[in-house]
């Protein structure tokens, strides 16, 4: 009886290798990813607008933006570039060139 050479992997297992190889570096790719932020960016809104707004009862204290303050989610300080105009801010923000 003839034996066929032994070939290093068959079709199956190399695939399965492959395979193995994909998820393991999607994995490795995704537990070193760059933590993802959303910044949102209210065009000429400082807190005392937002505040002023809240006073008269016009944002729900329970939606919105008073949610994610009531979450910890807000600014003490914003620092902008002069002058102040909308797309050279986002620029600004976008690239860190702050």
């Amino acid at each position: 009886m003839s034996q066929e050479p032994h070939h290093s992997g068959s079709k199956p297992i190399r695939k399965c290798r492959t395979i193995s190889l994909l998820i393991f570096a999607a994995l490795c790719t995704s537990a070193y990813a760059t933590p993802k932020t959303v910044i949102i960016s209210l065009d000429g809104a400082t807190p005392r607008i937002v505040d002023q707004l809240n006073a008269s009862g016009q944002l729900n204290p329970n939606e919105g933006i008073n949610l994610l303050r009531a979450k910890g989610f807000s600014a003490e300080q914003n620092i902008t570039i002069a002058p102040s105009l909308t797309a050279p801010a986002h620029i600004a923000i976008a690239t860190g060139s702050i």
